[in-house]
């Protein structure tokens, strides 16, 4: 532009010019073996899958390590052992996992756990664990070596988790999250038996271990935790409700100011955003019972906590609790008294895509899959998705309801049945049964019978 050019028509003239719209990447499938077995090293579900679209391809390490990360209970862990023969680390976590008996000789007597070494896991460390396990269980056994043997198992799973390679910052997929919650288990059960009696030789084996139990706290932070099994949803709040005492975030800030680095209880979430993970799972006595600690802390109004609670209440459940809700804030508003209000400590939005994000990303893969293999994979790599996220399920199967393309009607069946899957009876879920039920089920009978109760569930005739 020279310096007789007219400043604010050259302005005028870009800001009037249409912007263009980014098209949208196209959806890369794998259409054979040898393609997907490719993406297996960069991608966890397409290791997952591996095995169940092409048995006869033999998984390198990078690829076992994430199969093995993508295994979303005990029981797929277990089930990953036989493909992990190659690989003793990888096999003996699952084993952990899965709590597999093995077969060695080991020493009858306990090892001190401040000094036992339990990296790499092997089979002899997994034979010890169960040994520390029926120690805490024996009966007649002292405090002491109780104290000792969950101390072991407090070692052995945050070990593990490290060694697993799992940081703070990064989602730790689904066996790391069930790894990330043995570690609190352990850990809190150590940590407790140890105050309760001070064992001699045990102090710096606390301190790591607290440590370790914030570590994995912040580990099951990083991702979303729609889909946890519910031993991690009821750790990752017990971990949680142990940072908050006083004294456990007076030792961890002290250990801070030396070498803790990202490990920071400042970095734990406000409790404001843990209540919809609770909510989410169905903990609704819980996540009231939490938020209600927001008024005894920091002099939150009622008003803001019934907002947030009857909000997330809403979208997980319903209306079935919001009598129950109406009736704890009553209660605590009689038995409150009066101080200046603070702020609700609201979170930062979560790191991971919404529900409607990964719906949309699972429908469009299924839409553009261009052969029978890579519909196949669109098809399995849902369902894992979906496992995990039950959220973006919901939305699918509402999507796909409406939904006319031949792709995406084929696949409510399989989407459902993935509903079946998580269902725990939950009004939304009853709801979504009932309205895919003229597209999916063949027995009119028992979609009647749906129909009636979610009726009835809507009107407030009949409880949970």
């Amino acid at each position: 532009m020279s310096c007789s050019d007219d400043a604010g028509s050259v302005l005028q003239s870009a800001l009037s010019t249409p912007i263009p719209t980014p098209a949208p990447a196209p959806v890369v499938l794998p259409e054979d073996c040898a393609a997907l077995t490719a993406l297996a090293a960069e991608d966890d579900h397409a290791a997952a899958l591996v095995p169940v679209l092409c048995p006869e391809h033999p998984l390198d390490a990078v690829a076992a390590r994430k199969a093995l990360l993508a295994a979303d209970s005990a029981d797929a862990a277990r089930r990953r052992i036989p493909l992990l023969t190659e690989f003793p680390e990888l096999a003996a976590l699952a084993k952990l996992v899965a709590q597999v008996d093995v077969d060695v000789e080991i020493d009858a007597r306990l090892p001190s756990p401040a000094t036992a070494i339990v990296t790499p896991l092997s089979d002899t460390v997994l034979a010890t664990a169960a040994l520390a396990r029926s120690q805490v269980r024996a009966p007649g056994l002292g405090s002491e070596a109780r104290t000792r043997a969950r101390g072991y198992l407090a070692k052995v799973h945050t070990h593990a988790l490290r060694q697993l390679g799992i940081e703070t910052t990064r989602p730790p997929g689904p066996l790391g999250r069930q790894l990330a919650a043995l570690a609190i288990h352990y850990g809190r059960a150590f940590c407790t038996a140890y105050w309760r009696r001070r064992v001699p030789g045990l102090g710096t084996l606390f301190n790591e271990t607290e440590r370790s139990i914030l570590r994995a706290v912040l580990v099951l932070e990083a991702d979303a935790s729609v889909g946890d099994p519910p031993l991690v949803a009821y750790e990752l709040s017990m971990g949680r409700q142990y940072l908050e005492r006083p004294d456990v975030n007076k030792r961890l800030l002290r250990a801070h100011e030396r070498d803790l680095g990202l490990l920071s209880p400042t970095r734990v979430e406000p409790i404001a955003k843990a209540i919809p993970r609770l909510l989410e799972h169905g903990l609704v006595d819980l996540a009231i019972a939490r938020a209600l600690t927001l008024r005894k802390r920091g002099n939150v109004a009622l008003a803001d906590i019934d907002q947030l609670l009857r909000r997330g209440l809403t979208d997980a459940e319903g209306e079935e609790y919001l009598e129950r809700l109406d009736t704890r804030l009553k209660r605590a508003r009689a038995a409150s008294r009066s101080a200046p209000p603070a702020a609700l400590d609201h979170a930062a939005d979560p790191n991971w895509p919404s529900a409607s994000v990964v719906a949309r990303e699972q429908l469009e893969a299924l839409e553009g899959a261009p052969s029978p293999f890579a519909r196949r994979y669109a098809l399995g790599r849902a369902v894992l998705v979906f496992r995990a996220r039950p959220d973006a399920l919901r939305v699918a199967i509402d999507r796909a309801g409406n939904s006319t393309h031949p792709a995406i009607a084929t696949a409510l069946p399989l989407l459902r049945s993935v509903l079946d899957e998580l269902d725990d009876g939950r009004l939304a879920w009853l709801r979504r049964k009932a309205a895919t039920d003229g597209r999916v089920v063949t027995d009119p009978e028992a979609a009647t019978r749906r129909q009636f109760a979610a009726m009835a569930r809507e009107a407030g005739d009949a409880a949970r």
